[in-house]
């Protein structure tokens, strides 16, 4: 059986920690660079697919680290975020504790995770053989390493808040109208 390890330190890619996906599930996704010792990883996964499946792996089996430069828009194009990295998708469950920089004492909300920020990810790994077969990269606890640049989405004009709200007038005749 796996044990459970803490990774090195890695680029949050997406975090989704304050509500679950569709299984019911919270996801964090990690990028690590290409000269990260990944190790006690690979060696966990390695021995969850020996518990399983006799340390047999196959090409159709879901595994927890994935190549980076697979991850590609609709056009095809590598995303610049996971450009040469190695990604390590951790689920879970139940609601992962989050510590801040200081140490365990150091509680932070699961909103402190971003994606753009940097963490340690207490985890364990654990193989299955249900709707599919791999091996599952459980996410026990999560520190905040460092900070960094958030990595945001969208594009376009940006409005002003000012010029988007002004105080609510006492009729509601603007109702249904929108502002551009």
């Amino acid at each position: 059986m796996a044990d459970q390890i803490v990774s090195p330190v890695g680029k949050v890619l997406w975090s989704d920690l304050t509500q679950t996906d569709a299984y019911g599930k919270y996801t964090l996704k990690v990028g690590f660079g290409p000269d990260v010792d990944l190790s006690v990883i690979e060696e966990q996964i390695a021995l969850a697919v020996d518990e399983k499946f006799g340390g047999k792996v196959t090409p159709k089996m879901r595994m927890p680290i994935v190549d980076g430069n697979t991850e590609v828009d609709d056009d095809g194009k590598v995303y610049e975020t996971s450009k040469d990295m190695r990604i390590v998708r951790f689920k879970t469950k139940r609601k992962p504790q989050c510590v801040g920089p200081k140490g365990p004492e150091d509680i932070i909300d699961a909103e402190d995770i971003y994606s753009g920020c940097y963490v340690k990810v207490m985890c364990e790994f654990f193989p299955y053989d249900n709707v599919g077969k791999g091996v599952s990269a459980q996410l026990d606890a999560v520190q905040l390493y460092k900070h960094g640049p958030a990595l945001t989405g969208g594009s376009g004009k940006k409005i002003p808040l000012k010029d988007a709200f002004a105080e609510v007038p006492e009729s509601d005749d603007e109702i249904g109208r929108a502002h551009v």
